[in-house]
């Protein structure tokens, strides 16, 4: 029988720190902002409405998952709703329970809440990665304790796949994709000598030329606003204790212009902020272009297989597709008990408002599905040994 433990402040989660590096460690998403010192940083700087809620699962008396959640307070056409969600607020692609029993974890820990409705109306899940690590867990999860969850499309992710030389990563762009790249890359050189300075924790290859305390005197150039800045320190310093930072300055005439600040995965890297001050003649998308040029060139010296953007500002975005060569999908799981009204009402809206989502197998699944004699039919209870794509319907 699961146990859970209910945390409500940094204090007391500081109790759980060691299983939580533990549980990080065997997870399927080991990214750096599901680590113990990235909540710390957030903590610091979070909003005053935000409450901790972080549900703690032991079996045994052996933790075998954490689920973090906190509360915050929305305002919608209803008034103010208090919504229990991932702590991310768009500081990277991809949330969701700690450790590598995420089911188990999730399971619990929605369980315990159908139990515990006190202290929020709405419950949401974003960030998820439906088509590559919940596979239909948290669907099932919901439905399980008799809960029906809303499923939409929560994010567009930009990546890029590389793979090859740098070279041939630009020879495969479409020619109009190019030409707008030479034309930032132009539109900057015009202004002056473009030079980029790199920084990766425990760095073993030559292009990390400089040193962690210099490019981060460079950001107080590039971001304006006090608060943000200390927060941003935070997070490149815990990032760094941890291995996890990557961090790219680009000058024009040894002036500081942007900065790419970036979290190391297994597979390669996810550019989650990034900070530029305005230059005469040069569009911001412009701007950023360059730089994410610069930074997909370093992650090619460093043997990267992958690199993820996570865009929140529009340039940001409009940037990213020119370097991507696919766009994944995160998802978000949005429910409540039929006692919470509002919230009830909320999600009905939500649910018929929302574009039907169509799901689809990729074409490079035929024989995986032929030799395990999987069944051809499409259903949203199709098992791990399946990847899922979707599409929303026109």
């Amino acid at each position: 029988m699961f146990q859970v433990i209910e945390v409500n402040t940094i204090q007391e989660l500081e109790t759980y720190r060691l299983s939580w590096q533990e549980l990080w460690g065997r997870g399927r998403q080991r990214r750096f902002q599901m680590t113990f010192e990235w909540l710390e940083a957030y903590w610091q700087a979070a909003p005053a409405d935000r409450e901790l809620k972080f549900l703690i699962a032991a079996l045994g008396g052996k933790v075998i998952g954490i689920l973090p959640l906190v509360v915050k307070t929305v305002e919608t056409r209803l008034g103010a709703v208090r919504v229990l969600t991932y702590p991310l607020d768009g500081g990277g692609n991809w949330y969701g329970p700690i450790g590598p029993n995420s089911a188990a974890t999730l399971a619990a820990g929605l369980r315990y809440l159908s139990s515990n409705r006190n202290g929020w109306d709405l419950l949401d899940l974003t960030y998820t990665d439906r088509d590559r690590i919940d596979l239909g867990r948290s669907c099932t999860a919901f439905r399980n304790i008799g809960w029906k969850p809303v499923e939409r499309i929560w994010k567009q992710v930009p990546s890029a796949e590389l793979s090859g030389t740098w070279h041939e990563f630009l020879g495969r762009k479409r020619q109009d994709v190019l030409n707008k790249i030479n034309l930032a890359e132009a539109a900057c050189q015009r202004q002056g000598v473009v030079t980029f300075r790199h920084y990766r924790s425990a760095n073993d290859f030559s292009s990390s030329e400089s040193s962690l305390s210099d490019l981060m005197e460079h950001l107080e150039v590039l971001c304006a606003d006090g608060n943000e800045l200390k927060q941003l320190r935070r997070r490149c310093l815990a990032a760094d204790n941890q291995q996890l930072l990557d961090l790219g300055v680009m000058f024009i005439d040894r002036r500081p212009i942007a900065a790419a600040i970036s979290f190391v995965n297994e597979s390669g890297l996810e550019v989650a902020h990034v900070l530029y001050n305005d230059v005469p003649d040069i569009e911001s998308p412009q701007l950023i272009t360059v730089l994410l040029g610069k930074v997909l060139n370093s992650a090619f010296a460093s043997g990267s297989q992958d690199v993820e953007f996570a865009p929140l500002q529009a340039e940001f975005l409009k940037a990213a597709r020119y370097w991507s060569t696919r766009e994944l999908r995160s998802y978000r799981y949005t429910s409540c008990p039929l006692s919470h009204v509002k919230g009830s009402l909320l999600l009905n809206y939500h649910a018929f408002r929302s574009p039907k989502l169509v799901y689809r197998t990729s074409q490079n699944q035929t024989s995986t599905r032929i030799a395990m004699n999987i069944p051809s039919k499409r259903t949203s209870d199709t098992g791990p040994h399946l990847k899922i794509f979707r599409d929303s319907a026109e």
